[in-house]
């Protein structure tokens, strides 16, 4: 899964601007009961600098290379605060390769762009 911002809902432009190098587990970003974090929820996991407004299914086309690691976030990590933009914890995966480069060709990677609910 891979959350964005947007202003629209136009499915054209939402494909094009669903492209992004950092992916997470639909595990990461779903409750016990099976329903979506609220956005407020994902922020605060993902420490991301503002509420994501939409969500896009990521199904790469072959295998690719990528890093796991856990977002940082406010909660001190080995003593040091790492950013101010939430707790941080959730885990994610950081595609190596340039997607932002030429978001073009790997646009067919990230489909069903959608909007999240507001919660």
């Amino acid at each position: 899964m891979h959350v964005f911002r947007s202003n629209t809902n136009d499915p054209a432009i939402l494909q094009d601007q669903s492209v992004g190098e950092w992916i997470m587990p639909r595990s990461e970003i779903t409750r016990a009961d099976g329903s979506l974090m609220s956005r407020k929820e994902i922020k605060e996991k993902f420490a991301l600098p503002s509420e994501p407004t939409h969500i896009v299914d990521v199904v790469p086309d072959r295998p690719v290379r990528a890093t796991v690691s856990r977002a940082a976030g406010s909660a001190p990590e080995n003593g040091n605060i790492t950013n101010h933009f939430g707790e941080g914890g959730g885990q994610q995966w950081r595609i190596q390769e340039d997607v932002n480069a030429d978001p073009e060709q790997y646009s067919d990677w990230f489909k069903n762009p959608r909007p999240l609910e507001k919660k």
